[in-house]
């Protein structure tokens, strides 16, 4: 990656450049099992054409800019349990996967007290291009693993891997892991349950709800 001063210009056009990752990674793609793992968070890559983002080697590296270790523990999961897995390659503050794209934290400008010059008043035109080298590039590829697996007669349990900061806005928070959950509760119900039998402080949808609005 470059270093500060020294980013390659590109196109207008263009935000990836050739010798740069794709939007997404692949992890064991022809397994054919009944779990699929995404990451959306896995990396803190920023595409070369944004430089820093204006942002310092500390707030690059911060819960912010990506879910520290969740990449790391994704791959190991698909790797020990024979599943594919998903990953995006590049930064939440590049845009974010997990986030609708008119959500305003899909381009967070300000967040635990960073504030994040390379997304300030970015215009439509911007967004679009992170969104459709990135964000539509990523979640492509999920759908497209879901209907390979579909191909088998599969409908997957769609496992997606994040890690939380223990402390947010100068609150702990108690929870050693988070199970956040929508509609599948069985599902939910035994990972609680395991978890705990193992000893860990687990949040039952907490500290975010996996619920839809």
């Amino acid at each position: 990656m470059p270093t500060e001063g020294t980013e390659k210009p590109l196109p207008l056009d263009t935000l990836l450049s050739s010798d740069e990752p794709a939007a997404f990674a692949l992890q064991n793609p022809e397994a054919v099992a009944s779990v699929l793992l995404v990451c959306d968070h896995a990396s803190r890559r920023f595409p070369s054409s944004l430089g820093t983002m204006g942002l310092d080697l500390a707030a690059r590296r911060c819960h912010l800019a990506w879910d520290i270790g969740a990449g790391e523990l994704t791959r190991r999961l698909a790797e020990s349990l024979g599943i594919t897995a998903v990953l995006c390659e590049y930064s939440r503050l590049v845009v974010d996967c997990n986030r609708q794209l008119n959500d305003p934290g899909a381009f967070l400008e300000f967040g635990d007290g960073i504030v994040i010059p390379g997304n300030s008043n970015l215009q439509k035109d911007d967004k679009a291009l992170r969104a459709n080298e990135i964000y539509w590039s990523y979640h492509s590829a999920i759908t497209h693993e879901i209907e390979r697996l579909a191909k088998h007669g599969i409908k997957p349990v769609f496992v997606s891997v994040h890690s939380f900061t223990p402390v947010m806005k100068s609150k702990p928070r108690p929870w050693e892991i988070g199970v956040l959950w929508d509609r599948d509760r069985l599902t939910a119900e035994m990972f609680i349950r395991d978890f705990r039998d193992e000893g860990f402080v687990v949040g039952d949808n907490e500290p975010y709800s996996g619920k839809a609005p």
